[in-house]
């Protein structure tokens, strides 16, 4: 989280908080944010949309019956923290929970769902825009957060991509010459209106070679040309960029033409002509296997009123969006991986299934199709939890088993994230202030003791203090203040986690089988594939990680059960001391388990 750039921001008790939501939708919509401050593209109209498909195909025998709860039990939490729901229902929020929740068949719960979405569908992007706009004059940032989240969910359904949205904001607020000056709520809603629900019509141009100069007739359906001499475009701006795509080009001579692409920003417009490309691609390889076909990474954009044009780069895929090691430090982590997997305490079949998992994650991280790579990490995290492979009761088996691992050392995650942010924030002084805690080994521990203790109550006013106008951060600072300050509050913040995690296992199971069994295309493929690969991940890391200090005979499923027993023991010592606040003696009893 880096400070932001306040050149043409006067602050006042409004733009503080028109300044915290343009900083959220920075970090919300950043590829490389810690997973938990990325975006869960899904609000409580979205949830109802998928509750009713689901219904759907549980109805036609595309999936089990049971299939649709953990949908509901989501939908039911999203619809309890939602203002917008709480302001459209005609009742209260807690009687149409109550209700949903005693619905007796899956006939009454699919009446309810569809009631409410009959309620939310053409009202609810308004309706948030309205509640956001009251928030940020009233100064409540707990409901911004909310509803900025779900402004963004509802915007990217709609068919604008993140990274129009996310580059716009930038521009808008920090980087732009227009608006000259931000000092009022009118910039806010000038900023809205950047995302008229209109599409517009949009000509893709992609680079290719002379293999695919001969590509004719794909498809009635998509206005597609090829050409040879360089398109003649009279935009109103064009940068150097754009000459230099369009000009000669020894490895892509040609010109690949998509038109009347309907879409609502260039970014969107690139990707669903790439679509295309793609498919072309597979009928290629069908009949040739040992060629590959290439095209540009980039692609010239521009509307059909030659107002808006540029060169696009393929946006980073849902695969890739994880942090990489430096080339420095890369042989080093490698030796580490290295002396985890071959340690000779790991039993042989144990081995293979690392390995073969190893081999997974490097299939879809080389993919460029979704679907792939979704297949594939999916496919590792079933080597690794394959004790009992088959069965009723599979996925559940699976989401017991990885639950914990993603909750493993939760606290110390999201201090290591602060600490980071911290770091960078261009404050000295907040720095010393970390570095002055006493009792902690750390600088994790320091700064969980600087959140949590009563002790360093001043010491944590300093440090907002510190951080001047760095909103977002400070709000994190103090979100987390109160997410882990006593036993309860951190049992609830653990069990929170637990069940996001357990819903996007859900989610991703059945995207995985209707991929596998009936082919259909996934809604948000991209987020399940960038959760299933952080979940993977963070696996994999304890399993290096726990095999490298054993001594002794050891196998994957007995670091399983270890950690499984370790989850259990954590949430058994924070339930028997609900009512403790963190000191400096028990911060690591409660917080960590130890």
């Amino acid at each position: 989280m880096l400070p932001p750039v306040l050149t043409k921001w006067k602050i006042n008790k409004v733009t503080e908080n028109i300044l915290f939501f343009a900083q959220m939708v920075e970090e919300l919509l950043f590829n490389f944010s810690p997973d938990e401050y990325k975006l869960q593209t899904l609000n409580t109209r979205i949830l109802c949309e998928e509750a009713l498909q689901i219904i759907a195909r549980i109805e036609s025998g595309k999936l089990s019956e049971g299939d649709y709860k953990p949908v509901i039990e989501e939908l039911i939490a999203s619809i309890y923290n939602d203002p917008t729901a709480g302001d459209l229902l005609p009742g209260t929020k807690s009687e149409f929970i109550g209700s949903l929740e005693a619905s007796a068949s899956i006939h009454d719960v699919k009446a309810k769902v569809t009631f409410l979405n009959n309620i939310l569908k053409g009202n609810y992007l308004d309706k948030t825009r309205q509640l956001l706009k009251e928030n940020i004059v009233f100064n409540d940032k707990g409901k911004i957060a909310l509803l900025t989240r779900n402004l963004l969910a509802e915007l990217i359904d709609t068919g604008f991509s993140p990274e129009f949205i996310f580059f716009e904001a930038k521009n808008y607020f920090f980087e732009g010459k227009s608006p000259k000056v931000i000092d009022g709520i009118e910039v806010l809603d000038d900023f809205l209106k950047l995302f008229s629900p209109r599409k517009k019509n949009w000509t893709a141009v992609f680079r290719i070679g002379r293999d695919l100069k001969r590509i004719r007739n794909f498809s009635p359906d998509v206005n597609m040309s090829i050409r040879s001499e360089k398109p003649l475009i009279d935009l109103a701006e064009k940068s150097e960029n754009v000459d230099l795509f369009l000009s000669k080009n020894v490895k892509f001579p040609n010109y690949l033409v998509f038109e009347n692409i309907d879409a609502f920003d260039p970014f969107s417009a690139r990707h669903l002509a790439e679509r295309y490309l793609w498919i072309i691609d597979s009928f290629a390889r069908y009949h040739v296997h040992r060629k590959h076909f290439e095209w540009s990474s980039a692609a010239f954009i521009h509307d059909a009123e030659n107002s808006v044009g540029g060169v696009y780069g393929k946006p980073v895929p849902g695969v890739l969006k994880r942090p990489d090691q430096g080339p420095g430090s890369l042989f080093k982590f490698m030796a580490e991986t290295a002396g985890g997997v071959f340690n000779d305490s790991l039993e042989r079949d144990s081995r293979q299934r690392l390995f073969r998992a190893f081999q997974r994650h490097n299939m879809a991280a080389n993919s460029s199709v979704p679907e792939s790579q979704l297949l594939e990490l999916w496919s590792a995290v079933e080597v690794l939890f394959s004790t009992n492979p088959t069965g009723p009761g599979k996925i559940s088996r699976i989401t017991e088993a990885l639950s914990p691992y993603a909750t493993k050392g939760y606290a110390a995650k999201q201090a290591a994230d602060l600490v980071k942010s911290i770091r960078i924030s261009n404050s000295n002084e907040a720095m010393n202030i970390l570095d002055s805690v006493e009792y902690g080994h750390n600088p994790i521990e320091r700064c969980l003791l600087l959140l949590t203790t009563e002790d360093n109550g001043e010491k944590r006013k300093k440090l907002l203090f510190a951080l001047g106008n760095h909103v977002l951060l400070k709000h994190r600072i103090q979100s987390l203040m109160q997410s882990f300050s006593t036993a309860d509050a951190t049992l609830n913040a653990i069990n929170s986690h637990r069940k996001k995690v357990a819903w996007q296992i859900q989610r991703i199971y059945q995207a995985r089988k209707l991929i596998v069994h009936t082919g259909e295309s996934v809604p948000d493929i991209h987020l399940l594939v960038e959760n299933l690969h952080s979940f993977l991940d963070r696996v994999m890391d304890v399993l290096v990680d726990e095999i490298s200090r054993k001594r002794g005979a050891i196998t994957i499923d007995d670091i399983h059960l270890d950690v499984t027993l370790k989850s259990q023991e954590h949430l058994k010592i924070l339930k028997e001391n609900l009512d403790r606040r963190c000191t400096k003696e028990n911060f690591k009893r409660l917080l960590f388990g130890t």
